[in-house]
């Protein structure tokens, strides 16, 4: 009974060695090809090859990954930038055989981009901006509140004082009412205390 056994699918680049029953992939050798599962084959004139896949060089194209001819891009060789095969092969821009055709959807896409990045620039600049101003506003804002609330503060001690002083005067407690600075402050910060 001869059996055979397949670990594995044999891929571009490989072939197929078959000991009895077992099959092993090898990848071919440095300078080589292979397209097939037979063997490897000496590397084509405007590629490299490297394990066992074929690299056009710059200034070439190639149709796809099952196929051996390399053609060179006579019209448009700065189109052709080099790798494995297709439009993989093309400068950003170009696609089609020997990379000649204008790549309409990619331009498109590009363009697009750059007005998204720039749109998405202006608004991190107005948004910057926004918070900036708004933390300027918010410190106005808080100094002002601190303002009205001392000058209420002033407003309302000045007033009790001098109620109380008035009263003292109508009842004949004290003739003489007046606080010194540093009572009229130590009433302030006691005050300020209460209205925290």
């Amino acid at each position: 009974m001869n059996q055979k056994f397949y670990l594995e699918s044999v891929n571009y680049g490989e072939i197929q060695n078959i000991y009895n029953t077992f099959t092993e992939c090898v990848v071919c050798e440095q300078d080589k090809y292979s397209l097939d599962i037979q063997q490897c084959y000496s590397c084509l004139s405007g590629a490299k090859c490297q394990n066992g896949i074929i690299y056009v060089n710059q200034g070439f194209w190639r149709k796809d990954e099952s196929s051996p001819l390399v053609i060179e891009c006579v019209n448009k060789p700065s189109n052709c930038i080099g790798n494995t095969y297709g439009n993989q092969v093309c400068l950003e821009g170009y696609i089609g055989p020997l990379c000649e055709e204008c790549d309409v959807n990619t331009i498109f896409q590009i363009l697009l981009q750059q007005q998204i990045q720039n749109q998405q620039d202006s608004w991190k600049l107005l948004g910057r901006e926004l918070f900036q101003n708004w933390n300027l506003l918010m410190w106005v804002m808080q100094r002002s509140e601190c303002f009205i609330v001392e000058s209420n503060l002033n407003s309302n001690l000045d007033f009790i004082f001098n109620s109380t002083c008035h009263k003292r005067r109508l009842r004949g407690i004290n003739n003489k009412c007046f606080l010194s600075s540093s009572e009229k402050t130590l009433i302030k910060e006691q005050s300020k205390h209460f209205l925290k």
